[in-house]
């Protein structure tokens, strides 16, 4: 919240754990229910080591006066809407002789919070976490006497944040921060529901999207709720129809009627790709005997390379036997944001799947998702990894080539693991052209041919994929091909692999590609320096 500015400059407080309570300070701040995503917040300022904060009241902007214009259309009655914003710094304030925010070092910013209470008269009505904003859980080093050190947690992948700018203090005397992070969003049950807070969660931590900030009134406005009473939630409809008002596309999928596809092999690529999956969760209610629904949004995923399943369960014959082995098998948890619990909690893969009819189903599972991505994206991620495989895997079995490559036969025959992602073609062309600086005229002329958006499957073997990091070959689909195009398979683009390169949907493989071996995973980012 970049515009909200205090009503006076508030001095930097100390905020280490022999100083203050964050229940206590929680509990000074927040009437009434669900105070948990507060909680949450606070709890990753203490793993953080958050040493300061400041805590201000905010002057009403026109977010905030928005909401509040809502509440009292709903609540047909005036309304008192206060906001606080508590933010939070990784270093004491007596170290650095800090006075007010405007000496805050940019660096050491952690994260902040605005919270808000809504009063009817003098009733209590709800408070909120109207929006929040923390960096990727690290580990913040201060070495004495050096610069401050931020080092990400081991194979912890957030693929959506992006860079955020806060201003604190007053507007004659104020400071503007930017740092990276994740947004968040809390449902205050009465003009938002938790579809709103999934969708500005998604929209609004994304940087690939590039759209404009996503609010709690956009949503409403756009689906003409006039009362602003969304009455018990937004169905799948509601959620793509804001999605498209914003000029995205989306990827659906609904796995209590297409029980074939794995969730989390569906919702893979666009998260790898740095796009947000809507996810929804579904549970019985014993009481009022029928299911209950919830949303959560996907933003990231831990990942194991020493996962023992994807290839044991394969080797001892476990059904269902797949083709491959997709890469969403290494993923132990999928980083998520709860607007009932917080942000950045962690869900088991397996904790939702659906291993019996969802139906049938008691525990809780998932029912739908909606992958946001940029509106000329058209071919599904899923649907583009499941024909690559099939023509990765012919070319790979069927070419004999005139002088034998030994990493294609390697792979003849072997369990082999697929990797898919969304990427521009201007980014692709240069990370190839960085691994491959005798590409031909022919070869050249169908690389420039690709479309703006393609989907990348990276090949490669199980050992070279978690123990390199690495890859063998690039199956790349046309991102924009149709339905149509896609069912006359025609929608392969163009492929490597050692020795040999295929131009094209049609049979048109040629030696003389050259690369030989093994070259390095694509990154959005440098590889971490803490990966195992």
């Amino acid at each position: 919240m970049k515009d909200a500015f205090a009503q006076k400059v508030e001095k930097v407080q100390p905020c280490d754990p022999q100083t203050i309570s964050f229940f206590e300070l929680i509990e000074s701040i927040w009437k009434g229910q669900n105070n948990q995503p507060f909680h949450r917040f606070c709890t990753l300022m203490r793993k953080m080591h958050a040493l300061s904060y400041v805590h201000e009241k905010l002057i009403l902007n026109q977010e905030l006066l928005d909401e509040q214009e809502m509440l009292r259309i709903r609540l047909k009655s005036d309304v008192d809407l206060t906001a606080e914003r508590l933010t939070f710094f990784a270093s004491l304030p007596e170290s650095l002789e800090w006075g007010d925010p405007v000496q805050l070092p940019e660096n050491h910013i952690l994260g902040y919070a605005v919270i808000v209470k809504v009063m009817k008269g003098t009733q209590h009505k709800v408070t909120f976490m109207l929006e929040s904003v923390v960096r990727p859980p690290s580990v913040v080093i201060i070495p004495e006497n050096e610069k401050i050190f931020i080092a990400p947690i081991t194979n912890y992948y957030l693929h959506n944040s992006k860079s955020f700018e806060i201003v604190l203090g007053t507007q004659k005397q104020s400071r503007s921060f930017s740092f990276d992070g994740s947004f968040f969003a809390q449902q205050n049950g009465l003009t938002s529901v938790c579809a709103h807070a999934a969708l500005r969660t998604a929209v609004n931590s994304s940087g690939m999207l590039n759209v404009q900030k996503l609010t709690n009134r956009y949503i409403n406005d756009s689906l003409k709720i006039s009362d602003y009473n969304p009455q018990g939630g937004l169905d799948k409809k509601q959620m793509e129809h804001v999605v498209r008002s914003l000029g995205l596309h989306f990827h659906s999928a609904n796995f209590l009627e297409n029980t074939a596809i794995e969730y989390d092999h569906f919702l893979y690529p666009s998260l790898e790709s740095g796009f947000p999956t809507i996810l929804g969760l579904e549970r019985w209610d014993t009481d009022s005997k029928s299911p209950i629904g919830h949303v959560v949004t996907v933003l990231g995923h831990t990942m194991n390379s020493d996962r023992w399943e994807p290839e044991a369960r394969r080797g001892y014959g476990n059904y269902p036997l797949k083709p491959y082995i997709p890469a969403a098998e290494w993923c132990c948890h999928y980083i998520i944001s709860d607007d009932n619990y917080g942000m950045y909690g962690t869900l088991p893969t397996e904790s939702l799947r659906n291993f019996i009819v969802p139906t049938k189903n008691p525990n809780q599972h998932v029912s739908m998702a909606i992958s946001l991505v940029p509106s000329d994206v058209v071919l599904p991620g899923y649907h583009a990894e499941q024909l690559a495989m099939y023509k990765a895997k012919w070319l790979i079995n069927n070419i004999s080539l005139n002088r034998p490559r030994k990493w294609h036969e390697r792979m003849r025959g072997k369990d082999i693991v697929c990797r898919t992602l969304l990427l521009t073609k201007k980014i692709y062309l240069k990370f190839i052209r960085t691994h491959n600086d005798r590409i031909t005229e022919e070869q050249e002329k169908c690389l420039d041919a690709l479309p703006e958006y393609i989907w990348i499957s990276e090949i490669s073997l199980p050992d070279i994929f978690t123990g390199n990091k690495r890859k063998l070959g690039d199956v790349v689909m046309r991102a924009n091909a149709t339905r149509e195009e896609y069912e006359r398979d025609e929608s392969l683009a163009f492929a490597w692999f050692p020795g040999f390169v295929q131009l094209g949907h049609q049979l048109n493989w040629k030696e003389g590609w050259a690369i030989e071996t093994h070259i390095p995973l694509f990154r959005y980012k440098k590889r971490p320096p803490l990966e195992w």
